[in-house]
């Protein structure tokens, strides 16, 4: 016995989701000519990371009140991937930091 494979097309217009003609408009993004696509500029290189002072790694801990202890958990820092420095980056206010801007 043969499987049928059914296809469905749903197309949803603005009238059926909230009623009313509604015009809607999807821009294109290109590379912000500002930043060129970084998202920000460099204003100072190799700084000690500051969410975990340098040290590469953030230690969570949660206290448990049943059990009367506490839980400890270490983790590599995400913001600078364990390194304990970064690049210190200030933030495209054309892009609001993504790179991408509307054409």
């Amino acid at each position: 016995m043969k499987k049928k494979v059914l296809a469905c097309l749903v197309v949803l217009t603005m009238v059926g989701i909230v009623g009313s003609d509604a015009a809607f408009s999807a821009a294109k993004q290109v590379k912000c000519s500002d930043c060129k696509g970084k998202g920000g500029t460099v204003i100072a290189k190799n700084v000690i990371c500051t969410w975990c002072q340098g040290a590469g790694k953030k230690t969570l801990s949660a206290t448990d009140k049943m059990a009367k202890g506490t839980l400890k958990s270490t983790e590599k820092c995400t913001y600078c991937s364990g390194k304990g420095k970064s690049d210190q980056i200030e933030m495209c206010y054309t892009c609001m930091g993504t790179g991408k801007v509307d054409k």
